[in-house]
Order: structure tokens, then C-alpha cells, then sequence
């Protein structure tokens, strides 16, 4: 008798299974489409936009670069060397490819404190505010003196290194920790446009 009960209790379970299964697989199915659908539909939003950010982004760089012309704020690479042939003059990085920036002052020795030559040392609210500073005196777009240097895209970081060794360069990051203000190129590992 146990086992007879035992036997129809499987007997549901597995009516039951063939019943349910079936709306599972369609569910599945029907949530697969839907979030399928979704994709599509962001991608078909999304796809036209980056395209157009994409054409229009040398269109931006060349009102940037004629910008920085009109108010005097504009170098060559070839002006740049110069510059810094005299010893004159800090270039400033920020960030890990561009924008890259020149101003005729010496900011390593006008800073009341040596600024750090390793990114990985914890920086000091002073170092922070000087990084700070910098940003805005400097590379601020409309308010700022540095001189903008146009470089070549296929120009990396550790590429104006080797080309000016003798250069005094500060590389101004920004990251969830606030500004940070680093003597040198922190990217050195990158490979150079001269080794390619």
C-alpha cells in the first residue's frame, strides 16, 4: 500500500513535469526574445550615435586646434622642440596619451614641496591641491596659459620622453582619489612610435 501511494505520488510529479516543462521552455524562450529584443534595440540606438561620435571627432579636434591658434595658446611639435632645446619650460601630461601641454614656467622648482617621481606614493592633500593648481593654470581651456602642443596621434607619452630627455615633465592625473601630480611619464611600458 506504501508502495502503491509511492508510485502515484511519481506518477503526478511526473504528470505534473510534463505539464509545467513545457511553459518553462516557452517562458525561457519568450524571456531570451524579449532581452534579445532589447539588445537589438539598444544596439540600433547606440551604433548610429558612436558613429557619429566618432566622424565628428576630428571635426572637434580641429576647432579645438584653431581655438588654441586664435588666443595664442598653440605649438608645433617642431616649436616645442625649440623651446625645450633652450631648457626652458615643463611639458605637461595628462592622462596617459593626450592631451599634452608646454608653459614657459618651471613648475618643479616653483613648487613649495618635491613633487613625487612614483605614482604609487600616497599623495598629500598639498601635492593634490598643487596638481590641482596646475590644471587650471595651465591646461583650463579657456582660462588656462599653457600652450597646447599638437602631437601626432601615433605619438605616445614615453615617444616625447626619448625625444626630449633632457625635458622637465609632469604628468597631471585625475582618478577617484582626486588630482595627482607625478614628476616624469608614468607610462613608460607603452610601445613608442620611434620603435615601430
Amino acid at each position: 500500500m506504501i508502495k502503491h501511494g509511492m508510485n502515484t505520488r511519481i506518477l503526478w510529479e511526473n504528470v505534473l513535469y510534463f505539464l509545467i516543462f513545457p511553459f518553462l521552455v516557452i517562458g525561457g524562450v519568450l524571456v531570451l526574445g524579449i532581452f534579445s529584443s532589447l539588445l537589438i534595440v539598444v544596439g540600433i540606438i547606440l551604433i548610429p550615435i558612436f558613429v557619429i561620435c566618432v566622424l565628428f571627432q576630428p571635426l572637434q579636434d580641429r576647432i579645438f586646434r584653431r581655438r588654441m591658434i586664435d588666443t595664442g595658446r598653440y605649438l608645433t611639435l617642431e616649436q616645442l622642440e625649440q623651446k625645450l632645446a633652450q631648457g626652458t619650460g615643463t611639458l605637461l601630461l595628462i592622462g596617459s596619451r593626450r592631451p599634452v601641454w608646454w608653459t614657459s614656467d618651471d613648475i618643479v622648482a616653483k613648487a613649495p614641496l618635491e613633487l613625487p617621481r612614483n605614482e604609487k606614493i600616497e599623495q598629500s592633500e598639498e601635492l593634490k591641491e598643487i596638481a590641482e593648481a596646475c590644471d587650471t593654470k595651465y591646461t583650463d581651456y579657456q582660462a588656462g596659459i599653457g600652450q597646447y602642443v599638437d602631437v601626432p596621434y601615433n605619438y605616445s607619452n614615453q615617444d616625447l620622453e626619448s625625444m626630449f630627455p633632457n625635458a622637465k615633465i609632469l604628468t597631471i592625473l585625475t582618478s577617484y582619489r582626486g588630482y595627482e601630480i607625478v614628476q616624469g611619464n608614468l607610462h613608460r611600458t607603452e610601445k613608442t612610435h620611434l620603435e615601430e
